[in-house]
This record gives structure tokens, sequence and C-alpha cells, in this order.
């Protein structure tokens, strides 16, 4: 939000027992009440929103999908598909725990049977199906497997990282390096590291 409209939400939105307030907007001046009003906002950034604004607001923080959960969201919305031996398992695993990700999954899988005319989806078929498309082991994208392979000659700093990629350091340590960091692929003390985990994933591609 801009510096304008977050201004606006400390005058409008009430600070304590308060239950109507009013603000003004240009030359409007506006009765806003609250008994009658909810205003929900939602950001992944949450540091960028100051305390006082911060503190107008209850906050509620999302858990990540389960497993279970995104299984369940596949089998959704790919209903006429037989899935067997647990190939599931291995679909969500590519999901880096997005819901979106599953269902852009289940379409090409559902293409793909449509293709071959065959409903029935196994090991074999996902093994297939995971070449061509491309996919990685993990979800991991073609940059994230790059920054693995740098790391196999020894411990790198982000700039010398940033360099290797052609890369803004910044988007190697919040687009690249943090979903390495969360599946234990790396680890950070100052230099990166490749850790055993990521070692043997290499290892296997």
């Amino acid at each position: 939000a801009s510096l304008e409209v977050r201004r606006w939400l400390l005058s409008a939105l009430p600070t304590g027992r308060e239950t109507i307030t009013t603000v003004r907007y240009g030359e409007d001046v506006f009765s806003l009440d609250w008994k009658m009003i909810n205003l929900i906002a939602a950001t992944t950034n949450i540091e960028t929103l100051s305390v006082p604004l911060r503190e107008r607001f209850e906050r509620i923080d999302l858990e990540t999908y389960t497993e279970s959960e995104l299984i369940q969201i596949l089998k959704i919305k790919s209903r006429d598909i037989n899935y067997s031996e647990d190939v599931e398992i291995s679909i969500v695993q590519t999901s880096r725990q997005s819901p979106r990700l599953i269902e852009k999954r289940a379409d090409k899988i559902i293409k793909y049977c449509d293709i071959n005319k065959n409903r029935n989806f196994g090991p074999n078929e996902w093994d297939r199906l995971f070449k061509m498309m491309g996919l990685y082991p993990l979800g991991l994208n073609a940059n994230e497997v790059e920054h693995l392979k740098h790391l196999k000659n020894g411990p790198l700093t982000l700039t010398n990282l940033a360099a290797k990629l052609g890369l803004d350091a910044t988007t190697v340590r919040r687009d690249i390096e943090a979903y390495l960091h969360l599946q234990g692929l790396i680890t950070i003390d100052g230099k990166r590291v490749l850790t055993v985990k990521g070692i043997n994933l290499l290892n296997n591609l």
C-alpha cells in the first residue's frame, strides 16, 4: 500500500474501544461505524508495515498445507484419474507446498491421461511426465539447481554466488536461497554450504 493509503488507514482504524471514527479523504469526510465494517488485509511482508498500523489489526498467521491436504487437493482437481502405488506423494513433493502448483500438476496429469487414453496414473506415468515437464526433485527450479551446483566445489559468499548466477544478491537471498534453506539443502553462516541432503540431491540428478 502507498504511504498515503497507510496514513489514511492509521486515521480510519480504531485504536481502542471506540467503534466510530471520522476520517477525511480529499474534500469528503467519512464517519465509519466499525460495528458494521470488517476490514481484512493480507500480506507476505508483515515487516514492511509500521508497528502502529500492525497494532490496529488482529493478526492471523496461516499455516502451510500438509502433505495429506495437498494430496486431497490433487485428487479433487483430477477426480477421474486413478492414482496407484502412492504416486500422489511423489507428485505433491514437487509442489513446494503450494495448492496452485498442485492444480497445475493436476491439469498436466489430466492432459497426459487424455492423450494416452488411460485414466490410470502410477509411478511409471509420473516419471515420464516429470521428465517431459523438466521438473527437478522437490520442485526445484533451474536457478536453484544451478545455485547448488556452484556450491559443489566448496562454500561461497552471497556476493560470489550472485556473480556466478548473474543475479542481484537480494534476488538470490530472497527468491533462491529461501526455499533451498527451508528444504535443508544448504546452510548459511556467512558463507553458503551444501548439506549432506544437498550433496545427495545433486548426485542423484
